[in-house]
């Protein structure tokens, strides 16, 4: 996964394996968007942890979903 911070709200989350992927994430006053989540959980856990701590403990995350590729069965 790599990270790149994209002005002062907004970091995009890239993938290359399995699928090339990105995730954006804007983290605001009360809420912090993903847009999209990639394939599931596990990828969403390192994204969260990999976020800077300070304004986003404690804060709800709101997702958009632009499509669905993710099936948990």
């Amino acid at each position: 996964m790599e990270v790149l911070k994209a002005g002062s709200r907004g970091y995009l989350f890239t993938w290359l394996k399995p699928y090339h992927t990105n995730v954006y994430v804007i983290i605001g006053e009360r809420h912090v968007f993903v847009i999209d989540t990639f394939l599931g959980i596990e990828p969403m856990e390192d994204l969260k942890n990999a976020l800077p701590h300070e304004g986003v403990d404690n804060t709800p995350f709101v997702v958009f979903n632009t499509h669905v590729d993710y099936s948990s069965k």
